[in-house]
């Protein structure tokens, strides 16, 4: 019995992981997108405030994603310590540390290009 709730358990852990990469995923291309409206938008002369606004949704999306990141690297470390992933699986980290440190460029930038153009 003790056996079947570790197999279930691990069964729910693998799947949550996947939600989490999955998510980490599709909000990092989100802020990729962004990031390449903004440097476009840049030299097509886009308004002011739509810069602002593109700037602002990426703050927000980096946020989602520092989060989503974070989260995924504590479940993934917490499966190799209960052994659901062997530890030779410990390359599924650099992904996400890969996408936490971009992700991290990506905050830094906007809030310091918004903050300048507010005029501190």
């Amino acid at each position: 019995v003790i056996f079947m709730e570790n197999q279930t358990k691990g069964k729910s852990l693998i799947l949550l992981y996947k939600l989490a990469s999955s998510m980490v995923f599709i909000w990092f291309t989100f802020e990729i997108i962004l990031f390449l409206f903004y440097l476009i938008g840049n030299y097509q002369n886009f308004l002011d405030k739509s810069q602002l606004l593109i700037l602002q949704l990426l703050s927000f999306s980096a946020v989602i994603t520092f989060v989503l990141c974070f989260c995924s690297l504590v479940i993934l470390l917490f499966m190799i310590i209960l052994r659901i992933y062997k530890l030779t699986n410990i390359l599924r980290i650099l992904p996400i540390l890969l996408a936490l440190v971009i992700n991290l460029v990506f905050l830094s930038y906007s809030t310091i290009i918004t903050q300048l153009s507010e005029g501190i």
